[in-house]
């Protein structure tokens, strides 16, 4: 089983945060003090101290997107929060422990009690996922925690736990409840970024080395932080790298690429070319040639105009992914393009839809790629 398949993972945690008590600037009058011996002598009943949610540090995953050519691990980062192991992990270790007790006593009772109510066991959105626990997890036995990671609503807790008689690596995922409570959630809503988390989570590991990481430098130079969450000021943001097309900066020779790459496809479609069409094109797009002689006049035309006429105005350099926003008109579409073997920018994805695909062509990224100034209320630098 691979950890693909062995994860199991998701949810959401809302990142708890010790506000300071403002004190009145003025004190109405004291009443008179009336001295009582007795309890002057009595023990002090003072409340203890509320606990201070344990420091987190910043922590950037890579972006892996699926492509036609494979998993390509990009230079684009996850900007997420990781809470150290003291304090318990801020308390999920405590409802971590009653989780994987339940597993093994098989106790649907407390495995209730520890999980959200519609995602458990007598809940109606995947109560069927208990009794899968229950026979899976039996024989289990927390190795150790590797991490515990937060980002938007949820908090990630991963593992290598031992099962029969060997180590795997699972992801647990728990969220707040509205009164602060942590609570597993077994099958919670993917979101885009969730799915790409869990995609960095599953990159093979080393030995014992986690997987990797964004570089510094790569974080650096990142000129555009995107948020994704209900709660812009929550954790979880995508840091990439990019321009307009009209001032590339830097970026020059990545938009001159996307340029070239996007003329050649408009005049291989003019001259019905569909092998020289096939040379800018990933594997699955070049399924275009064997289609095109069976296809009606009006299927090609139909197809040729959706080539021409294509102009980028926006480029995302997270190489080896480029990621071009291009008008057809007054229609804004995404393209991703990935190195070719001689070093020409071949278009990739054309027909292939995946979980990256939300980050790109749905949410905050589309939304701002339609502005006025497309992107920059999202530039930090």
């Amino acid at each position: 089983m691979n950890r693909l398949e062995q994860l199991v993972m998701h949810a959401a945690l809302g990142l708890a945060v010790l506000s300071g008590c403002n004190q009145p600037k003025h004190h109405a009058a004291p009443d008179p003090i009336v001295r009582d011996p007795a309890a002057e002598s009595a023990p002090s009943r003072e409340a203890p101290p509320a606990p201070v949610p344990a420091p987190r540090i910043k922590a950037y995953g890579t972006l892996m997107f699926h492509a036609e050519v494979g998993d390509v691990r990009t230079s684009a980062c996850l900007s997420l929060d990781e809470i150290p192991a003291q304090s318990g992990y801020d308390g999920v270790e405590l409802v971590f422990d009653s989780l994987i007790e339940a597993f093994k006593s098989k106790d649907d009772k407390a495995y209730n009690a520890v999980t959200i109510a519609e995602q458990s066991g007598a809940g109606t959105k995947c109560p069927h996922t208990m009794k899968e626990f229950f026979s899976r997890f039996e024989d289990v036995a927390l190795q150790r925690i590797d991490h515990v990671y937060a980002f938007d609503n949820v908090v990630l807790v991963d593992t290598v736990l031992r099962m029969s008689e060997r180590d795997v690596t699972l992801a647990f995922g728990f969220e707040h409840t509205s009164e602060g409570k942590l609570e597993y959630a077994p099958c919670p809503d993917r979101t885009p970024f969730h799915a790409a988390v869990r995609s960095w989570l599953s990159d093979p590991r080393v030995g014992e080395e986690f997987n990797p990481q964004c570089p510094s430098d790569v974080v650096e130079r990142a000129t555009h932080r995107i948020p994704f969450g209900a709660d812009p000021a929550r954790p979880g943001a995508l840091l990439l790298r990019g321009a307009p097309v009209n001032e590339p900066g830097d970026l020059r020779d990545t938009a001159a690429r996307v340029a070239a790459a996007l003329k050649s496809i408009e005049r291989a479609v003019a001259a019905n070319d569909m092998r020289g069409l096939q040379k800018h094109m990933a594997k699955k797009g070049r399924e275009v040639a064997e289609w095109w002689p069976t296809a009606t006049p009006q299927e090609r035309a139909r197809y040729s105009a959706s080539l021409t006429g294509v102009e980028p105005f926006f480029i995302f350099d997270a190489s080896p992914l480029v990621i071009g926003y291009v008008r057809q008109g007054g229609v804004i579409q995404v393209m991703y393009f990935v190195s070719g073997a001689d070093g020409r920018l071949i278009w990739t994805n054309s027909t292939l839809f995946t979980h990256a695909d939300g980050l790109f062509k749905r949410g905050p990224l589309s939304e701002s790629a339609a502005a006025l100034n497309p992107f920059s209320n999202y530039r930090v630098k």
